[in-house]
């Protein structure tokens, strides 16, 4: 598979403390048809700022219709048969596996949606400050779960984490 430097940035990030527990607990407290964080836009929220990236209402809305049917019909389902109660350890291994891979085509799509050549592509991999980088992860994290009907605090886990990790 190509490489995606969103891909790894995601992976390293995931990996840090709390952060995983955070990003759970954001998806499955809203887990709700219409309504659920999806963890691999908080996680471009993250990457996209710390590229100097600040993202707009209609970029969320453009971003959620270009991974739409992608989540809805191979990510979900997915999930769903991994979290059926009764199913061997070996068939949730297998169905994480397919997840994985699934997540991994969907942060993809959201990569190339970010390399087109309309968006953004005089700031991209422009050198920023830390104090530039909080507040630009900030913004996109809090512009995405308010569009979700969800607060979250400002210094949270997943935005910590960011920032510290664009500095490692």
């Amino acid at each position: 598979m190509p490489s995606n430097p969103f891909w790894e940035y995601s992976l390293k990030l995931y990996e840090l403390p709390h952060v995983a527990e955070f990003c759970l607990g954001l998806q499955d407290a809203i887990n709700k048809p219409g309504n659920a964080a999806n963890i691999n836009l908080l996680l471009f929220c993250c990457w996209a700022g710390s590229k100097g990236l600040v993202l707009t209402k209609d970029d969320f809305d453009d971003l959620e219709s270009t991974i739409g049917d992608w989540h809805t019909n191979t990510v979900l389902p997915l999930r769903s048969q991994r979290r059926v109660i009764g199913i061997s350890d070996q068939q949730k291994q297998n169905l994480l596996t397919q997840e994985l891979a699934a997540e991994r085509t969907e942060q993809d799509i959201l990569f190339r949606w970010l390399e087109h050549p309309h968006r953004y592509s005089e700031k991209r991999d422009k050198p920023y400050d830390q104090e530039t980088i909080f507040l630009n992860i900030q913004h996109n994290l809090i512009s995405y779960c308010e569009g979700l009907s969800l607060r979250i605090a400002t210094d949270n886990p997943l935005l910590s984490a960011a920032v510290k990790h664009h500095t490692l």
